[in-house]
């Protein structure tokens, strides 16, 4: 992982990369930062409970394993997309 203090704004945010390949860094700041900290066990029960081994080919484009797992902006919004989608726009699987 590589980790990176930055600024946004004037106002320190951290971003962090799987290595210096990654196409999806994810940076946050210190709202997010204290929301995350405080769910820490939460968070880690989540991972654990949904994690799925990655391919190494896909290891710099594709989520982290468990201990450090995080979603990209575009997978979140697929997946509140996909909560709030009314039943019949669906597709059946």
């Amino acid at each position: 992982m590589l980790i990176e203090e930055t600024e946004y704004k004037g106002r320190p945010t951290i971003t962090i990369r799987f290595d210096e390949n990654d196409r999806y860094p994810f940076s946050f700041g210190m709202g997010k930062a204290k929301k995350i900290l405080g769910s820490l066990e939460e968070i880690k029960a989540f991972v654990e409970k949904h994690d799925k081994p990655i391919p190494e080919e896909q290891q710099s484009q594709a989520p982290a394993p468990a201990e450090s797992q995080e979603q990209t902006g575009a997978e979140v919004q697929e997946e509140q997309k996909e909560q709030t989608e009314p039943e019949e726009n669906k597709e059946s699987t």
